[in-house]
């Protein structure tokens, strides 16, 4: 298996070469992507191994072929990204290498050489996304405390959140969904499960975790006009809205793990914007907010936002 995953990865490099170097020539474009696409199956196949080496081997293949699809894809409208980004914040959620940092900007009409996504390409891009958050849920919960045990563990994290904003250039709306049915599972298992750190199954734990993560991760790859993921103009805001109003009761703002609290307040303030839709939250959200110290001086983000 990492013989395989090694030569795949080793052929989707001399594609990509071989691509880069004929990209003024049209007819090139479905070569390229069929010449990547015969192997993508068997690559997804090696991604989903359990053994973190084989799977890390064939990631930059992967990387590869979302990267050529961003290039040669028109999108329809409601997947495109908003124009109006603003200022790269950095966070310890965040991937600080995605392809771009901007907005992936698309035409919507189709042009000489680009081709429409079709379904067997959306399918790749979907089952590509389930198999990278199985994959995070299989990693350590990072506790802050830089331990040498995880340092292994985080370039891998990194390229798997890389994967994450790849995809989610390509189909926001897909992916938005994606963790909106993360959400409501997490808020199901906080309600079937006990508060206390405990008795809290590990697994429930890294479940939560995870959505929790990619919430935010979303929101730093989908720049919106003012860092406003609620406003009318956004395609998605109405799931925004449904995914902060989950995250606001009662079973979020109890968390059973620090860490995952720590993430929570992340989220609060990132998407403080929000709570000018819906004021009547706020307070909810900063009594508990008051017993982390570490954010006493970002009270007044949340104070302004109303």
């Amino acid at each position: 298996n990492l013989y395989e995953a090694t030569w795949i990865n080793n052929s989707s490099n001399q594609a990509n070469i071989q691509f880069r170097s004929e990209s003024d020539n049209n007819s090139f474009l479905p070569i390229a992507l069929e010449a990547l696409e015969d192997r993508l199956n068997i690559a997804i196949r090696l991604f989903e191994h359990k053994e973190q080496q084989i799977s890390q081997v064939v990631t930059p293949f992967l990387r590869s072929y979302l990267g050529l699809l961003k290039s040669v894809v028109n999108h329809p409208s409601e997947n495109l990204l908003s124009p109006g980004g603003g200022r790269r914040s950095r966070n310890r959620n965040s991937s600080t290498s995605l392809d771009s940092t901007n907005p992936l900007l698309l035409n919507s009409t189709t042009s000489p050489g680009h081709l429409e996504i079709n379904e067997i390409r959306s399918f790749f891009v979907k089952r590509l996304l389930f198999a990278c958050i199985d994959k995070m849920k299989c990693l350590p919960i990072r506790d802050n405390q830089g331990d040498d045990d995880e340092s292994e563990y985080e370039e891998y994290r990194h390229e798997l959140r890389t994967l994450f904003g790849n995809i989610t250039q390509l189909d926001q709306r897909f992916v938005l969904d994606t963790i909106h049915q993360m959400v409501r599972h997490s808020h199901h298992l906080l309600n079937s499960n006990g508060m206390e750190k405990s008795s809290f199954p590990l697994e429930h734990v890294q479940q939560i975790d995870v959505t929790l993560n990619l919430f935010y991760l979303f929101g730093e790859i989908c720049k919106t006009s003012k860092n406003d993921h609620f406003c009318q103009s956004f395609p998605q805001h109405e799931t925004m809205v449904s995914i902060m109003s989950i995250l606001c009761s009662d079973s979020f703002s109890r968390l059973p793990h620090e860490t995952l609290q720590l993430q929570y307040f992340e989220i609060m303030v990132r998407y403080e914007r929000y709570f000018s839709l819906v004021p009547e939250h706020l307070l909810n959200v900063m009594v508990r907010l008051l017993y982390f110290s570490c954010y006493l001086p970002r009270l007044t983000l949340l104070f302004n936002a109303v």
